[in-house]
């Protein structure tokens, strides 16, 4: 079978960063989250991540979102505040999104704006800043209504209260207090300093009556909103960031502790403890290890959904049951620069990313499926077994794991997931507390891969890790170390130990047949290797700089290498001499690997773009854009329809192949404009010159119009009936005059230059007349003076 060489490729999901800290918002209907990122705000819709974007031309601080979703106000770094009203799409114009107007924009404070918020009619925003100062703005009018002094530092948090009937403000500072202001008193109507920390957070009871104020020094102030008094104060034993009420005196804390926790506030007293959390790190043979990432920093209730979301240290953002604390789902803020990027089924691909997680996504709705933990530092590198049931990763840490995908099925993860829960609570108490931790660890998250067992050895850390094509029971890694290990899998230890090269490894790969591998490093060698045997059979040298990825064509004895030389090698196999080199990027060439049987190859670079090259032809034949900053990885999946590519700037892009469908398309208009073609020259023929013009127009024959044109005018005189015919676009189509605009625009652009200056110039005549008058008028001055001293004289 002929295979068709690809030439187009497409963007079809493109994953990026969402939220990268600070506050996060829910909308009224509870389908979007709404976000900061950079100089953008993100409104990201929870089922199918798809994310809209406002761009502003500053560094957000904060974001407030009025109660009917129909509003945004924004603080950038230089204390502007903002407002964005959202337009509906007009129907009857065809428009077919929605769209954020910026309202008007007005200065805020004179320090920097660090927290703002809506009051629950929508009519008044609070702002809260560096200068000390709570101020309380009129939205539409844009004016301050109040402006309440007294707090003795930084002003962190503002919050009004729930009540649309009560004009009461809640704010709290670095000064480790809190106020409570009367807005129609435009006073203070009580200061609370029991806290000793930042204070983190306010929540309002459902019934109006108590007040829950969180704080990093592991309390929980309650005050009661009716006499203005400290109920209790709640010793938490960990640095609290959020606090939820619930009904009946109870509420909900989350904190450094990674961990969800309800008290009831009446007794004092925990009442339920989250058991495991997502971000907790558990594995076979490893003690239970807190990361320092494993905090929230963030919570709210999605109660519409029975859910409560929490928002981790690393932009995580983790959905669990309200009544069962069990995780749904997770949506990743900001995945940070991705290193590689790997198939696991058409559907789900697992990323490396500056993190010491792997992180598996489904990619056509950018939800985070799992995270896989177990790793102390930053995951490098990984690769799929070729019955993708097993993962191996390599880190910084010097280690290496293997994990087991085959039960990361598609079933639903919220699939008996209660009836798991009930399960594990009925289990033998008398296991020892790993055991325990472990099944709870299966039992909540029943499509976490599971860690098959961890491979020690290398001094450095792991940079490259391979799996065989056609075997499950060994792998290949080497490091920074200069050393290639081959490790027997089922017995989780190292078979063999070769010093391979001068300076660190890029990149292992193995043959089709796996009768070979390949190395290559920065020292600009590539080196083959007898796996059999172990031996070296060969070192291909010609690269200028160091070698970062290499691959062995699927159906020919050659291999692919790319160098930070900005070229792409094919070595023979046979003679170890280079065949071809390809020459196009502009940087660092990244990944490289083999399309069509063989006969093309799909490069990325530094320089963020992607290129298909033609091994007969030597030439590039299709460059995309991926991104704007560095692409350092991408991966095919088995038909080679899609690929998937990461860089620096956190983009995940899936490209689907778009050839055959343009090829489709192309035919189909060519289809077309013979058939046009031939109805023009029979209409011609039948001098049906009024129907032949109109075709002639819509092929853009220009010549033929003018002949039909002229046939008009000599034989039938009815070019002003036809004319009088044609609608505006027609018009505008049949006198060229966009054309005619743009190439008369730098001639005029020219004529008014060149009469400026003839009008400027022109000014020297009245300068020149204006000094001939004052000259005659300095003669004659002087001839008077002269006259009249020769008159004195005599």
């Amino acid at each position: 079978m002929k295979q068709t060489l690809k030439t187009i490729y497409k963007p079809i999901t493109k994953m990026e960063p969402i939220y990268m800290g600070g506050k996060l918002l829910l909308s009224h209907d509870q389908n979007q989250l709404i976000s900061s990122c950079g100089e953008t705000v993100t409104i990201t819709t929870i089922k199918s991540s798809k994310v809209e974007k406002i761009i502003l031309d500053d560094a957000v601080m904060s974001i407030a979102l009025r109660p009917d979703d129909k509003e945004i106000i924004t603080a950038n770094r230089h204390n502007i505040l903002e407002r964005w009203e959202l337009r509906e799409p007009d129907l009857e114009k065809k428009e077919g999104k929605k769209n954020w107007i910026s309202k008007g924009k007005w200065k805020g404070h004179d320090s920097p704006i660090l927290d703002i918020t809506f009051d629950p009619s929508g009519r008044l925003l609070a702002s809260g800043s560096a200068d000390q100062t709570v101020r309380v703005w009129h939205v539409e009018k844009q004016i301050a209504t109040h402006n309440l002094r007294g707090h003795q530092n930084f002003v962190s948090k503002v919050m009004f209260h729930p009540d649309p009937n009560s004009l009461i403000l809640f704010s709290a500072s670095e000064d480790s207090s809190f106020k409570i202001w009367d807005l129609r008193k435009k006073k203070c109507i009580k200061t609370f300093s029991n806290h000793v920390n930042t204070v983190s957070n306010f929540s309002v009871s459902n019934d109006f009556k108590f007040l829950y104020v969180s704080g990093r020094d592991k309390i929980v102030t309650k005050v009661n909103l009716q006499s203005l008094e400290v109920v209790k104060i709640i010793p938490i034993f960990e640095s609290i960031e959020a606090v939820i009420s619930l009904p009946n005196e109870k509420f909900i804390t989350a904190g450094d502790k990674g961990k969800l926790s309800v008290w009831d506030s009446t007794k004092s007293k925990k009442i339920k403890e989250q058991k495991i959390s997502q971000i907790t790190q558990q594995n076979e043979n490893d003690p239970l290890v807190l990361n320092e990432y494993n905090s929230f920093v963030y919570a709210f209730l999605r109660d519409k959904f029975n859910q409560i979301v929490a928002v981790t240290n690393s932009q995580n953002i983790l959905f669990f049951d309200l009544d069962s604390f069990d995780f749904e789902m997770e949506i990743v803020g900001f995945i940070d620069e991705i290193l590689d990027v790997k198939y696991i089924n058409e559907n789900e691909s697992a990323v490396v990313s500056n993190s010491e997680q792997v992180k598996i996504f489904d990619i056509h709705s950018n939800h985070c499926v799992s995270t896989l933990y177990g790793h102390t530092d930053i995951v490098l590198s990984m690769d799929i077994s070729y019955d993708k049931k097993k993962l191996i990763t390599g880190s910084k840490d010097k280690t290496i794991r293997i994990w087991d995908l085959s039960i990361n099925s598609n079933e639903n993860i919220n699939e008996n997931i209660n009836q798991n829960l009930n399960q594990n609570l009925n289990q033998n108490s008398n296991q020892n507390q790993n055991q325990n931790q472990n099944q709870n660890l299966s039992k909540f998250f029943p499509k976490a891969p599971k860690c098959l067992g961890t491979c020690s050895g290398h001094t450095e850390p792991v940079t490259t890790v391979a799996f065989p094509n056609n075997s499950n029971s060994f792998a290949i890694s080497g490091g920074n170390d200069k050393t290639i290990k081959i490790w027997d899998l089922e017995k989780m230890e190292s078979k063999k130990t070769i010093q391979a090269h001068k300076k660190e490894i890029n990149s292992i790969a193995i043959s089709p047949n796996d009768k070979l591998f390949a190395t290559c490093s920065q020292d600009r060698t590539i080196k083959i290797w007898d796996l059999e045997k172990m031996e070296l059979i060969g070192i291909l040298e010609g690269h200028r700089r160091g070698i970062w990825s290499i691959a062995f064509s699927p159906v020919d004895k050659v291999i692919a290498s790319c160098s930070a030389d900005g070229t792409i090698k094919i070595w023979s196999l046979n003679n170890f001499m280079c065949l071809k080199t390809f020459e196009g990027h502009s940087n660092s060439v990244t990944r490289v690997r083999f399309l069509t049987h063989g006969m093309q190859i799909l490069s990325t670079s530094s320089d963020g773009l992607i290129k298909i090259w033609s091994i007969k032809t030597n030439e590039c034949i299709s460059t995309f854009a991926a991104i704007n900053e560095k692409t350092w990885c991408l991966d095919m999946n088995h038909d080679e329809e899609e690929f998937i590519s990461g860089g620096s700037d956190s983009f995940l892009i899936v490209w689907k192949n778009y050839t055959l469908i343009e090829e489709e398309e192309k035919l189909k208009n060519q289809e077309i404009q013979i058939m046009k073609e031939q109805q023009l020259n029979n209409l011609m023929h039948l001098q049906n010159y009024e129907q032949a013009l109109d075709i002639a127009l819509d092929l853009n024959f220009r010549y033929k119009a003018l002949d039909i044109f002229n046939q008009l005018i000599q034989y039938q005189n009815s070019l002003s009936k036809v004319v009088s015919k044609f609608d505006e676009k027609k018009l505008v189509q049949v006198l060229n005059l966009v054309e005619i605009l743009k190439a008369l625009i730098p001639y005029s652009e020219r004529h008014f230059q060149r009469m400026d200056k003839l009008h400027r110039e022109s000014f020297i005549i009245d300068h020149t007349l204006y000094s001939v008058k004052l000259t005659n008028l300095k003669i004659d001055e002087e001839k008077t003076n002269l006259s009249i001293n020769s008159d004195q004289e005599i």
